[in-house]
């Protein structure tokens, strides 16, 4: 196994780790369901172009295409498929899963342009606008279907007594077939969950409701098990049997990131809408011009990485600035999925796809442009702590510049969290607070209140710190207390003496 595919490998464990912490057990029901799936799509046939997979696409009455839910590339190739179908005159319907049979009548009158999107919203329970939750993906789908006036069908059935993954296929399936029975002439197109549309599930229950034999083909999207397999030599598509194909749009990293993206998003973030380094370049000049720091030599020679690059940590181990030890830091903060810009490396790795995660980044690598070597210098314990509160302060204020809705955690929040099931948690928490406390009231022992340097609490705190302070300057900027040319000044500060910085701007910004 080289390199780079053991990386992947590594994230992608990682991340599936990290998922599952936040996702209920799964069930008897679920792991047989999730079996079926994988027993299908274990083994690779023959190799596909992509005019080979829109020729079986165009032979089928049915296709039933794997979604990934938070994933916009799973959806844009749904949407590709449809496409092609109706630029050779195709009759087309489509079946969305996660549309409620319940709103059927109000789908109806949306596409008719009879009702407005609000009032459709309210029915499907989807009011509150998140670029990351499902509104933003249901809306693209039902925007397409009214500009292009294909009928859409609603599977998603209601839940009644004990309601199993079959039960939910069986009712779907029936819905579906009723759907085919009505536009008998148009070709439908279904978009469901991955393991839905396996062919023991949805396809078969439709069958079983159909009137007639109906030609049916399933499209995967993305398969773990076979990209794994087929990565050194990924094709376009792959045969899995005489109706089943995969279609390799996107790696399983970055569904699991588009999934992630979505459950840590903060409030006022969005998606990147263009590729990484792209964004992250656009971000570093816009910072640089408001700090009166130049960045086009840098961004000739930064990297930007994000978790679905298998081969982060083979540059971080090419890496001639870095020793082992450093190599190893890097390494861990990667594994670990924690955003971060490396000076020493040159390298920016991006754990989220997020504007506030490259954002912030973005403003680190300005602040190493500023200053050069100096951002590494070493420093005695307490004067690192104020340090890194500084150079977390300057992150957050460059992503304010950028995403002026990002919020930091508040006050009320950190005092919530003493009350933690985290011992972590709590102890940054008291940490956190008692430091603020001590900033308005004076401490007689500021050492007290500094974490140590080999634990995880001095990262968090001085996170917090940083962030609450970058802010606060921010706010202040804006209403024009702060000068463009004091923050020019103090993103050109090397930090000679970080910790005397520190609490002259936080008793400025406080006042």
């Amino acid at each position: 196994m080289n390199d780079s595919l053991r990386t992947e490998r590594s994230l992608y464990r990682r991340q599936r780790a990290a998922i599952a912490s936040v996702l209920a057990p799964p069930s008897v029901d679920f792991r047989a369901y999730e079996a079926r799936y994988q027993r299908a799509t274990r083994k690779a046939g023959e190799a596909l172009s992509s005019a080979q997979l829109l020729a079986a696409v165009r032979h089928a009455d049915v296709v039933f295409v794997g979604d990934y839910h938070t994933l916009r590339m799973a959806q844009d190739g749904y949407l590709a498929l449809v496409t092609d179908a109706m630029e050779r005159g195709r009759a087309v319907q489509l079946a969305l899963g996660d549309l409620p049979v319940r709103a059927q009548a109000q789908v109806d009158s949306f596409l008719a342009g009879r009702s407005s999107r609000a009032s459709l919203w309210r029915v499907l329970d989807l009011e509150d606008e998140d670029p990351f939750g499902p509104r933003t993906r249901m809306e693209r789908l039902l925007n397409f279907a009214r500009a292009r006036g294909c009928p859409v069908i609603a599977l998603e059935t209601e839940p009644r007594g004990r309601v199993t993954l079959a039960r939910r296929d069986a009712r779907s399936g029936r819905v579906l077939a009723g759907g085919l029975r009505f536009r008998p002439d148009h070709q439908t197109f279904v978009l469901s969950g991955q393991y839905h549309v396996t062919p023991a599930h949805l396809p078969r229950a439709m069958q079983a409701h159909a009137s007639t034999a109906v030609r049916s083909l399933v499209v995967y999207q993305n398969c773990e098990q076979l990209y794994f397999q087929l990565r050194d030599a990924l094709p376009h598509a792959v045969r899995l049997g005489a109706n089943e194909i995969c279609w390799m749009t996107a790696s399983p990293l970055a569904c699991q990131q588009s999934f992630l993206d979505c459950l840590d998003a903060e409030d006022g973030d969005c998606p990147l809408q263009t590729p990484a380094p792209q964004a992250f370049s656009e971000m570093a000049r816009q910072v640089g011009k408001v700090t009166g720091v130049k960045v086009e030599t840098g961004l000739r020679d930064v990297r930007v990485r994000t978790s679905v690059d298998g081969t982060v940590l083979d540059e971080v181990r090419r890496a001639r600035h870095l020793n082992l030890r450093e190599q190893g830091q890097v390494r861990r903060h990667v594994l670990a999925l924690q955003s971060g810009y490396f000076p020493r490396a040159q390298l920016a790795f991006l754990a989220r796809g997020s504007v506030n995660h490259a954002a912030e980044e973005a403003s680190h690598f300005v602040r190493h442009c500023a200053i050069g070597d100096a951002i590494d210098a070493a420093r005695p314990v307490r004067e690192a702590f104020y340090a890194r509160c500084l150079e977390e302060a300057l992150g957050f204020f460059g992503s304010r510049l950028i995403n002026p809705r990002r919020q930091c955690r508040s006050a009320a929040a950190w005092s919530e969290a003493l009350g933690s099931d985290s011992a972590p948690e709590r102890r940054a928490a008291g940490f956190w607070l008692a430091h603020r406390t001590a900033e308005v009231r004076g401490s007689a022992d500021w050492d007290a209140l500094v974490p140590d340097a080999r634990s995880t609490t001095f990262h968090d705190v001085s996170h917090g710190l940083g962030y609450a302070l970058g802010a606060a300057l921010h706010m202040a900027f804006v209403a024009k207390r702060v000068s463009r040319a004091e923050v020019r000044a103090l993103f050109a500060d090397p930090l000679e003496h970080p910790r005397a910085l520190y609490f002259a701007w936080a008793k400025r910004l406080r006042r």
